[in-house]
């Protein structure tokens, strides 16, 4: 059942992503306003504090570690409640690849989570709700941002400032931010591939030239050939979704058919 709960979890979130595509003059509506933000901000922000709740209940509130979770969802969740508040490109660019992988790699693997759980839509929607807000943003023209060179640039010296972070935390106490969630998706890979017993050198040189690139490829190739839908700024829409176009034809094989049948 566990794998039953994850893949419906995971049509959800696909659903809730391909809605920003397949209902545009809802959303072109919603971009002219700040509703829709706040509460996937306010979402957001009940998932992070649950979290932080949650963790410090389990190091201590005394501890240090409880209030540096230095993963990359948790950053580039912060990222994107300043970004739904005050949208600037340079947050796109930065960190909308990471939004992709980010939630992608976390999802990919089914937890021990029920519906009658909490944590079951903390953890489940709440990696999703990243990549949808991000999605939002970037489709409906909230920034004017469009997809370039400084995207994949950026976002890779993002991702490399975040592990060198995470990893000088990891060293001075003793915790396994980011490389944990690899540890978790090595049950994916063939025996012999988790690394834990690789000299800390290593681990580093293949996360930052084998793993990085990947995570960054992943994440910029919807950027790249999904543009923007809507321009916020000239309040026109900058071509058909593919929603636009299936239906359209539907409707035209639909009255062919009609016409056939006089």
């Amino acid at each position: 059942m566990t794998i039953f709960y994850w893949l419906i979890a995971l049509v959800l979130i696909i659903f809730a992503c391909l809605s920003l595509n397949m209902f545009p003059k809802f959303y072109a509506k919603t971009a002219e306003k700040i509703y829709l933000r706040l509460i996937v901000s306010l979402l957001v922000v009940i998932v992070q504090l649950s979290h932080f709740i949650s963790y410090a209940m389990e190091k201590g509130f005394d501890n240090i570690i409880s209030y540096f979770y230095l993963q990359v969802c948790t950053i580039t969740s912060f990222a994107l409640i300043i970004l739904l508040i005050y949208p600037k490109k340079i947050f796109l660019e930065c960190f909308a690849p990471l939004a992709i992988t980010g939630p992608l790699f976390a999802l990919a693997v089914p937890l021990e989570y029920y519906p009658s759980s909490f944590w079951y839509y903390e953890y489940y929607f709440g990696h999703g709700v990243i990549t949808y807000g991000y999605l939002y943003v970037y489709w409906y023209g909230i920034t004017n941002y469009k997809f370039d060179r400084h995207t994949v640039f950026r976002s890779a010296v993002t991702l490399v400032i975040i592990y060198l972070c995470a990893e000088l935390f990891n060293n001075y106490f003793g915790t396994q931010y980011i490389l944990d969630t690899y540890w978790y998706m090595a049950r994916l890979f063939p025996e012999g591939w988790h690394m834990k017993d690789w000299p800390r050198p290593a681990i580093t040189a293949v996360f930052l030239f084998v793993i990085g690139p990947v995570v960054i490829l992943i994440g910029v190739l919807p950027l790249r050939f999904f543009k923007p839908i809507y321009d916020l700024q000239q309040k026109q829409f900058l071509h058909p979704t593919w929603s636009n176009i299936l239906w359209g034809k539907i409707k035209k094989r639909k009255m062919i058919e009609e016409k056939e049948s006089c």
